[in-house]
């Protein structure tokens, strides 16, 4: 059996390491939010590239006919910019019916919950 003694002390231990785990615990919780502030901007320039993903579709092969025109040096500026336009609609049309369902009506994100404890 352990004595008095031993009892208490290894009571103060657990007391010590139930402190140190909980200052662990906040630490930890004060470094997260510093990472997340440290993230928003990471975040916007993400969610914008998501929202023009589906124009690259459409911009990619126009790039090329404007490429390809452009080595022809044949037309003016505008005969150029006018077949470019005659291209927009059936490939706006094409876009229409390969793009995902989820970019028609995209759910909203619910709100996120703050962590416990935290100062809203």
């Amino acid at each position: 059996m352990l004595g008095g003694k031993e009892l208490k002390g290894l009571e103060l231990r657990r007391r010590e390491l139930v402190l140190r785990s909980t200052i662990n615990r906040l630490t930890i919780r004060v470094e997260l939010q510093h990472v997340q502030i440290a993230l928003r901007p990471a975040e916007r320039i993400v969610s914008l590239v998501r929202a023009a993903r589906p124009w690259l579709l459409v911009l990619a092969p126009l790039a090329g006919i404007v490429a390809a025109r452009g080595l022809r040096n044949n037309g003016s500026g505008f005969s150029k910019a006018m077949g470019v336009l005659k291209w927009i609609q059936p490939l706006l049309m094409l876009w229409k019916q390969f793009r995902p369902p989820s970019a028609e009506a995209a759910p909203e994100k619910p709100p996120a919950t703050p962590l416990p404890g935290a100062r809203v």
